[in-house]
């Protein structure tokens, strides 16, 4: 430690603050605030030397050859952590989407301060900055307040530091708004003196009670920080006179048992009040914060908080309770809340993935534009998947990129902290090589779509290329009419997976959509659309008088559901006699049968004795278990599964499935509960 002070001490020698005072006082200040911790030598060396590397000529490779390893990295880590103050400015003041700027800032804070004693350290050099506030201009005290209030007073909560937050929030409220502050200090003045009064009548009929128990406590009255009285006037929307919970009652006793003796005390000596009951012992808040609380009535509502020492530490410093009180060795549960706290923000961000989660769960890097907006990408990411974040003509447009002021190529992999400025150009537009560079789905998409448009005519004839060997290879007429065959795969297998049926076949032709698929797709078609029709073409030219009309189905009796029209039950049905290959169940209004009464005969559900095939299509997002899922409901049926088909397009899973069901199933109430039991099925054609 006195090393390290030496060398702060030689090397801010001609520096001095706006307050006129040597600079040196400043990282020994935020030293000496660090001392009130008991923090270790390792965090209070690198306290003094935090502001060397950034305002001296010093380089950081002699703050790690002299100090070692630990200390080289917090200094190295709060060196880095300079770079975000312009940032923290337009992120509150400018940014388009503030909340979401905020948020990538404090996990990029976090993801920075891999040693938690970074953070302590930055929050002391905060605390210690507005400290001595009064020596700026106004304007920049007001920016700094603001700062405080909504980036360092929420990450001092969330780790719990409540002394450094209380005093940061107090200061920087007065400056951002005196008016209300001085509005709320008057306020507390006038009645805190008649809450001390009633305070102290109920705490000496508490604590007569508690000594008769043999309870060893220590009963404090405390009025509420202003910051977090204006908070409860804001988020109540009321005024400050109908706040009732400005004070508190704080018991502190041994042992943690003793917590809920006095709870149950302190219940029987006033009315306790609905529903503002809170265990915190059992439950901690994510910040370690432990407290049972209660509210009870006598002449007017009072706040109990009742706590063991150990919680009290706890609440007062945070994290760094584990090094005042029970030492460096204590990490674990430094740890778990600072995973706490990373878990929380990333349940907070927006990122747009093109419905990919597994993009989600990647680490991530975060980059800034030139105006300040924090953007958070995959990690891996390159310079074309931060041009189409920003926006996709952006990406569209991009000719060069200049990261930190420096001109790099588009495959530059950005690093945490890099500042992206994108150079664009009318004359630019991507290529198929930016494909192979892009990282992200959602870059590609935008890449793909382009090029799509742009080769549009050759891909147009790559994909009717497509279709004429498939038609080939299926041994199809060729004169049969190619629309109508398009227009069906689109209609039955990608309607809802592309835009329009030009962008399906777009799709085919630039290569999304393989050949095999559009092969076996076609097949099927066909199989379903026309081999019925023909049949019944086939059998009008040879019309057969059938005598009666009315027969039922007997043994021995081959039939078939016709797949024109997919009779389902309970829809009414006929049946049509075929030469050679039985009868053919069509629904009663099927239009490939209205003209050929001779062969119809009448037919009931009742008549049909055994099993159909039904063909099911699900729609769905993709994502993992998804087809579990939907066997999971089928299984629970009398459902036989012959087949099953999937494809996953663009973050859509198409599921194509061939079943084997009861002639009576209820279709509807079928896709009812797939639909009710399936999270993000998007459509489902029979």
């Amino acid at each position: 430690v006195e090393k390290s002070f030496n060398l702060a001490l030689y090397y801010h020698r001609d520096q001095k603050r706006l307050s006129g005072e040597p600079y040196i006082i400043h990282p020994l200040e935020v030293a000496l605030i660090l001392v009130d911790y008991y923090m270790d030598p390792i965090t209070i060396s690198a306290a003094l030397l935090h502001d060397i590397v950034e305002d001296t000529n010093l380089q950081i490779d002699k703050i790690y050859k002299e100090f070692g390893q630990e200390v080289g990295f917090i200094v190295d880590s709060l060196t880095k952590l300079q770079k975000l103050s312009p940032f923290l400015n337009t992120g509150i003041f400018s940014s388009k989407n503030k909340d979401l700027t905020l948020i990538n800032l404090k996990r990029l804070f976090i993801s920075t301060s891999k040693d938690i004693r970074v953070i302590i350290i930055k929050l002391a050099d905060r605390l210690h900055n507005l400290r001595t506030i009064k020596f700026l201009p106004n304007e920049k005290q007001k920016r700094i307040s603001l700062e405080t209030l909504e980036f360092y007073v929420p990450i001092a909560e969330k780790l719990g530091i409540w002394k450094i937050k209380s005093e940061m929030e107090d200061i920087a409220f007065s400056v951002y708004d005196p008016y209300t502050y001085q509005n709320i200090k008057s306020y507390i003045e006038k009645t805190s003196e008649k809450i001390q009064k009633n305070h102290h009548k109920i705490i000496q009929v508490l604590q007569e009670k508690l000594s008769k128990q043999n309870i060893n406590a220590t009963i404090q009255s405390r009025i509420k920080t202003i910051y977090s009285i204006y908070n409860k006037m804001t988020k109540r929307g009321v005024p400050l006179e109908e706040i009732m919970d400005i004070a508190a009652i704080r018991v502190i006793v041994d042992k943690v048992n003793e917590c809920y003796v006095v709870l149950g005390i302190i219940h029987n000596l006033w009315i306790p009040l609905p529903d503002r009951i809170k265990d915190y012992i059992a439950k901690p808040k994510p910040n370690g914060y432990q407290s049972l609380h209660t509210v009870v009535y006598c002449d007017y509502p009072v706040e109990f908080q009742i706590r063991t020492w150990d919680m009290h530490y706890t609440s007062e410093f945070g994290v760094a309770s584990h090094w005042k009180y029970k030492g460096i060795n204590h990490l674990g549960e430094i740890e778990k809340i600072i995973n706490n706290w990373k878990k929380e923000l990333s349940n907070l961000e927006n990122i747009e993935t093109e419905n990919i989660p597994q993009e989600i769960l990647q680490e991530r890097v975060f980059v800034f534009t030139p105006k300040g907006d924090c953007i958070d990408l995959p990690l891996g990411s390159v310079v074309i998947d931060f041009a189409y974040k920003i926006h996709t003509d952006i990406g569209n447009k991009c000719s060069l990129c200049k990261v930190n002021g420096r001109i790099v190529p588009l495959d530059y992999k950005l690093q945490n902290g890099d500042i992206v400025e994108i150079i664009t150009s009318k004359n630019a537009s991507p290529t198929l090589e930016w494909l192979k560079i892009a990282k992200t789905s959602y870059a590609k998409n935008r890449i793909k779509q382009f090029l799509k448009r742009k080769n549009k005519k050759e891909y147009l004839e790559k994909a009717n290329q497509t279709f004429l060997s498939v038609l080939k290879d299926l041994k199809i007429n060729k004169n049969m009419d190619m629309d109508k065959i398009v227009n069906l795969v689109f209609e039955k297998f990608y309607k809802n997976a592309y835009r329009d049926i030009e962008d399906f076949v777009l799709s085919i032709g630039e290569g999304s959509i393989k050949y095999e698929t559009i092969l076996s797709k076609v097949k099927q078609i066909f199989v379903e659309e026309f081999a019925d029709k023909q049949d019944i073409e086939s059998e009008n030219k040879n019309k057969k008088e059938i005598k009666d009309k009315n027969n039922i189905l007997g043994s021995g009796v081959f039939y078939r559901f016709a797949k024109c029209c997919n009779p389902l039950y309970p829809k009414p049905i006929v049946g049509y006699v075929t030469r050679g290959k039985g009868i053919s169940i069509h629904l009663a209004d099927c239009k490939n049968i209205k003209n050929l009464n001779k062969q119809i005969i009448n037919l009931n559900w009742e008549d049909i004795k055994d099993k159909k095939i039904l063909k099911l299509q699900i729609l769905a997002k993709d994502r993992k278990g998804l087809l579990q899922d939907i066997l999971s409901v089928l299984s629970s049926k009398t459902i036989n599964l012959l087949s099953i088909d999937a494809e996953v397009l663009d973050g859509k899973a198409r599921i194509d499935l061939s079943l084997e069901v009861p002639k009576n199933i209820n279709i509807i109430q079928l896709r009812s509960q797939i639909t009710k039991r399936i999270s993000g099925v998007i459509d489902i054609k029979i």
